[in-house]
């Protein structure tokens, strides 16, 4: 999203050198508040994707949720032979920049914005072809999901395993539409409330330092 690149106190852009003298980002990690970019047509397309893909038992909870206040969007993308060992500085300076703009921003209103409650992630997954691809939003089935599921993104895995709401759905997107070596595709959207982001920043930590 340009709008998360141009948003200069939170969000990181990792760039390298392309062909010539271009510089391509390789990677994307920021946030966005869902109540201030509401009217965006691209928070629009992304929140109407989140809502064909949201199991009917989830349907209530998650719409009482894209109604509240202090509600962030990660936005969070990486090109595939990025080193996974960025996933430390990449999640750290994201939730050192958020705690910094609650205090730095220059406006009452804009460093309101930035005191989230929620995250809401989506991400890619890969399912094996066993494993249960049915909506998960707690208790045994969603540990089962997730002890099947492989990570493009390590750091996923901790915001999975502390989310409070999570669903799941096979993409269908082009270029995804085969399954190869018996391994699906996915989305997963998950719903991860702002007090349990230190225990996944420590269990990042823990994955790349020991």
């Amino acid at each position: 999203s340009d709008d998360g690149v141009a948003q200069n106190t939170v969000g990181t852009v990792l760039k390298a050198q392309g062909a010539g003298d271009e510089v391509d980002p390789i990677a994307v990690m920021s946030v966005m508040n869902l109540q201030r970019r509401k009217k965006m047509k691209w928070m629009q397309e992304t929140i109407e994707y989140l809502r064909k893909n949201c199991p009917k038992d989830l349907k209530d909870q998650f719409e009482a949720l894209l109604g509240e206040e202090g509600v962030g969007l990660i936005i969070h993308e990486r090109v595939i032979n990025v080193p996974q060992e960025t996933a430390q500085p990449l999640v750290n300076l994201l939730f050192d920049e958020i705690s910094n703009a609650t205090e730095d921003e220059p406006t009452e209103e804009l460093r309101e914005s930035f005191k989230f409650k929620k995250y809401i992630l989506l991400t890619r997954t890969f399912l094996e072809e066993d494993a249960e691809p049915a909506g998960v939003g707690g208790g045994k089935r969603k540990r089962d999901a997730a002890t099947e599921m492989v990570y493009p993104r390590p750091e996923d895995q901790f915001f999975h395993k502390v989310s409070k709401m999570s669903f799941q759905w096979k993409s269908r997107e082009l270029g995804e539409n085969d399954d190869v070596d018996s391994i699906k595709p996915m989305r997963v959207c998950m719903v991860v409330d702002a007090n349990s982001v230190p225990q996944v920043r420590k269990q990042v930590k823990e994955m790349f330092t020991g």
